[in-house]
């Protein structure tokens, strides 16, 4: 290849190369300059060729160039090259612009040159600035987080303490008068029942009937907040085995059919506070069938990768969507009438204890074919698929 070709070739790469190449002389003077710089700091090749370099340069660096490179031919003491560094560039409408920049020496016998290779960052520091100020503000979102976590914390704690206080209160001090009030009836009754007519001992069996529903209330009452307060002891358990024990304790009606399904599985949770789940639900479904005979079935299926879901179904009345959120909801009871044995808090000690497992309560209702009350469970196996599912 000859030398013409050589350099035409040469010239074609700086030419298209993408960073700013600059050549520089001894003196300071810019020898050549591609279209890549000229582009980057707005001039012609014609208008840069035999300027001082430092017209590129914005001050005070200006003025401390010619030093520098003094400076390096007298002592060899490189600043700049061989090195490589982030500086300041100027372009001809006088932008100041951050650049890296990186320069060489270069020498062809006696001849001497420096190589100036120029990079436009100033995109970079565009990103680098936006992605600081992002963090900034996430950091500010991170802080403000945590005051509210913390502050919400305290205010749930301070809530636990004031639950904890009240149900200490209803059960020292309320529970007293409601006994003398009940011995006091049962008196009355035993000692006056035969001298009152008809409507005076209506009033005194509704007068016990009240006594009596109050009595399940506070016991609902604390219930509720041993829900939310009682150290957990979780283990293996067999679901199974809990609702057959459950279902020893359950009175059921003659005209009552429960299925259960065969393979209910081993789960994570409070032995205790599972039975009470199963319970409040078996009870519920059996209590508000509205019918003489009917079906509960219990059961459970797979509700994601990581969690089951179990469900008390049974063929009642239903119940109609506008009630689904407040049956939740302590002392919302959709039995009105006096001698019901439900305090409507029941339902609320499941979802608590529920959510207290990481897990979801919801109902689903089909009004004048059943109800089905469904809870989920943390797997921390993936779960098998159920082998007989009850319809």
């Amino acid at each position: 290849m000859s030398a013409e070709e050589q350099s035409a070739r040469l010239r074609a790469i700086l030419d298209t190369a993408v960073e700013g190449i600059i050549t520089i002389e001894p003196t300071g003077q810019i020898e050549s300059a591609n279209p890549a710089a000229c582009t980057m700091f707005g001039y012609d090749a014609e208008e840069l060729i035999g300027r001082p370099v430092t017209v590129l340069m914005p001050q005070p660096y200006r003025d401390e160039h010619d030093g520098y490179l003094r400076n390096y031919l007298e002592t060899g003491d490189a600043k700049i090259i061989g090195i490589g560094r982030e500086v300041t560039g100027v372009r001809r409408n006088g932008e100041v612009f951050p650049v890296e920049l990186a320069v060489s020496e270069v020498r062809f016998g006696d001849t001497l040159r420096f190589t100036g290779f120029v990079r436009d960052i100033s995109e970079r520091r565009r990103t680098e600035v936006a992605l600081e100020e992002s963090r900034g503000h996430l950091r500010e979102l991170v802080d403000e987080l945590e005051d509210r976590v913390l502050q919400r914390t305290a205010e749930l704690q301070s809530a636990n303490e004031e639950l904890r206080s009240f149900a200490h209160v209803v059960s020292h001090d309320l529970k007293a008068p409601l006994r003398g009030i009940g011995t006091l009836v049962d008196w009355l009754h035993r000692d006056c029942g035969d001298g009152l007519d008809e409507r005076g001992r209506e009033y005194l069996a509704l007068m016990k009937s009240r006594v009596a529903r109050l009595y399940r209330m506070i016991d609902g009452i604390l219930a509720y907040a041993r829900a939310g307060r009682i150290e957990l002891t979780v283990i293996d358990v067999p679901v199974g085995d809990v609702v057959r024990d459950v279902l020893d304790g359950i009175a059921i009606p003659d005209g009552v059919r429960v299925d259960v399904a065969p393979d209910l599985p081993v789960v994570r949770y409070d032995p205790t506070q599972l039975a009470q789940v199963f319970q409040n639900l078996i009870g519920n479904a059996i209590q508000h069938l509205g019918r003489p005979e009917g079906v509960v079935t219990i059961g459970w299926e797979p509700a994601s990768v990581d969690a089951l879901r179990f469900y008390v179904r049974d063929t009642g009345l239903g119940i109609d969507a506008r009630h689904f959120k407040r049956i939740f909801e302590v002392f919302e009871s959709l039995d009105r009438h006096e001698d019901s044995p439900s305090t409507g808090v029941g339902l609320a000690i499941v979802r608590r204890i529920v959510e207290r497992h990481g897990g979801a309560i919801d109902v689903a209702s089909d009004v004048g074919h059943g109800t089905t009350f469904s809870f989920t469970i943390p797997a921390t196996t993936p779960p098998p698929a159920p082998t007989d599912r009850t319809p």
